[in-house]
């Protein structure tokens, strides 16, 4: 098993260098069952893209996604977002396993700056890890800001060191 999961690693890898070198990549999150440890021999390698680039055409993005997997590995099941897109969905199922247990696998380097603002935020006695509300319009109103700080906390909510 640990041999597979050192293949499925560095398969990983090069996936997520060929997708930075195609698109505007700031996060991947591995999701289902190899993020929960619990991936068979057929099972699938579910992934969180996240790009700006993404939430104009579905349809050509996915191909787009599937065509550069061909290379490495045909079991690597990616799904794009852009954070707009990611919203839209916020009631899915996906979307909450994403949250709650999904594992970074990469951010950019913002996210380290996102992390201190998150920092100052917990100061001032805002959890940001602590619930996930169900709408956008609850988030909204509990923290009486915008949309892109919404983003910037879900951005934190991956962070890990």
């Amino acid at each position: 098993m640990a041999e597979n999961t050192h293949k499925i690693n560095a398969e990983l890898k090069e996936y997520i260098r060929l997708l930075r070198d195609s698109c505007n990549l700031y996060a991947v999150i591995l999701f289902g069952s190899y993020a929960q440890d619990m991936a068979r021999e057929y099972s699938d390698i579910d992934i969180a893209v996240f790009s700006e680039d993404f939430g104009k055409d579905p349809f050509s993005e996915m191909k787009g996604l599937l065509k550069l997997r061909r290379k490495i590995n045909p079991d690597i099941e990616p799904l794009p977002f852009s954070k707009q897109v990611f919203f839209e969905h916020g009631k899915a199922e996906f979307v909450s396993e994403i949250l709650t247990k999904g594992k970074l696998i990469y951010k950019e380097g913002q996210i380290y700056i996102v992390r201190r603002r998150q920092n100052r935020l917990s100061q001032r006695g805002y959890n940001l890890n602590a619930t996930w509300y169900k709408s956008k319009k609850q988030l909204f109103q509990f923290f009486r800001i915008s949309p892109q700080f919404i983003w910037l906390a879900f951005k934190c909510y991956f962070v890990e060191f």
